[in-house]
């Protein structure tokens, strides 16, 4: 064999090689955006969840929370600084939701769930009075989708009972 054409055969192989290290590369990627789409989805839970549990373990901030989203009864001026600032905790989390869904970083089944509710809050006397003061804090597509959702909610689809748990309306 001549010097060409151990030439020939190494360029064959190096070939190859590129090929299997492209087909690598690709693999590697496609892991790496499961795991950080896998990382936004628990963040964005983790962040919901430390909302709930704050309700669930401080008596007087689940009383604020029910009684002002079901407009059940007024509130005093302190408790409506905490119920607005409970509104906006809530609502920056689904707009989180809402923009890592828009960019397709979030499976549709955890979105799907965020959205239902989404549209339970805007379903609520209180949130429906809340949200025309402060949707100017959310961004434009996110305030345009509650709006919508807004309008949908004629009436409540469900009550919050004594212990803040959603139950669907008879």
């Amino acid at each position: 064999m001549s010097f060409s054409e151990y030439g020939t055969i190494a360029e064959v192989f190096s070939a190859f090689a590129i090929i299997i290290t492209l087909g690598y590369g690709i693999i590697q990627i496609r892991i790496n955006n499961r795991l950080a789409r896998a990382e936004l989805t628990h963040r964005t839970g983790t962040g919901l969840l430390e909302f709930y549990l704050l309700l669930g373990k401080d008596a007087p901030a689940a009383r604020i929370w029910r009684d002002g989203v079901t407009g059940a009864k007024p509130l005093q001026p302190d408790e409506r600084t905490q119920f607005t600032l409970l509104c906006t905790s809530a609502f920056i989390g689904f707009e989180s939701q809402f923009r890592l869904q828009n960019e397709k970083l979030l499976t549709r089944d955890f979105f799907d769930r965020g959205d239902l509710q989404m549209k339970y809050m805007m379903s609520q006397p209180g949130i429906q009075k809340w949200w025309p003061r402060h949707r100017i804090n959310f961004s434009t597509e996110f305030a345009m989708q509650m709006d919508i959702y807004l309008e949908m909610a004629e009436t409540p689809a469900v009550k919050v009972t004594e212990t803040a748990t959603p139950q669907m309306s008879s």
